[in-house]
């Protein structure tokens, strides 16, 4: 598998792919199981959370923004 990405990579170049498009093309596999990964997990955490939070004396609310947050950055760092 890894002898067939070298050669895929080496044909590219040769074509004149640029570096940007190798990028892209080698994490965008990484990038959609990530974003799926937390498309998935923030409804569970959030229920969590909120559920978890209930149960103390001194209660506070969780912000929208923390979520906002968790899609900001993996997209921020890998785009």
């Amino acid at each position: 598998m890894a002898e067939q990405r070298v050669k895929e990579i080496g044909v590219r170049k040769m074509l004149g792919a640029t570096v940007f498009n190798l990028w892209r093309l080698l994490s965008a596999d990484f990038i959609s199981l990530v974003m799926l990964s937390l498309l998935l997990a923030t409804p569970i955490a959030f229920y969590l959370m909120y559920n978890w939070l209930q149960h103390f004396d001194y209660r506070t609310g969780i912000s929208v923004d923390i979520y906002r947050y968790r899609f900001y950055c993996p997209c921020h760092h890998t785009a």
